[in-house]
């Protein structure tokens, strides 16, 4: 719905704030989420991962802030352990010839970025981010 061409801009908008509500609440299945909010299923997080990197590219500026957002609370509870693809799919944006592709893995990487900046334990796993996509 969010990535559907011939919506609204206002119908998108509310759809991807939704999304983000549902993402924030319902994405990592503590028992207090749980009474409250149905989880995710395991095949919409995999739907969710493979996809929502494609959305935020396809989408206006207002949708990519709150798919961005959906993107950092992902990224927060399931890399690297759960997606350890994301760093290929990250490199293949930030190395296309395409600026828009290279902004969505600006994006993505600052999200990446946000989730390791004050971790002095997983420091490690930020400087091998690093080296992978910007070899010197």
């Amino acid at each position: 719905m969010i990535s559907a061409a011939d919506l609204p801009l206002g119908t998108k908008q509310a759809a991807s704030i939704y999304f983000k509500n549902r993402v924030r609440r319902s994405w990592l299945s503590s028992q207090r989420a749980l009474e409250q909010h149905p989880p995710i299923s395991e095949n919409d997080r995999t739907a969710t991962k493979e996809n929502i990197l494609a959305a935020i590219y396809a989408s206006s500026q207002a949708i990519k802030l709150q798919l961005t957002e959906c993107l950092g609370i992902i990224l927060k509870h399931d890399f690297p352990e759960k997606w350890p693809q994301f760093t290929v799919h990250l490199k293949e944006l930030l190395h296309a010839q395409d600026a828009q592709r290279v902004y969505t893995g600006l994006l993505a990487l600052l999200e990446l970025i946000k989730r390791y900046r004050y971790s002095a334990t997983n420091r490690d796993v930020l400087n091998e981010i690093a080296k992978e996509l910007f070899p010197q």
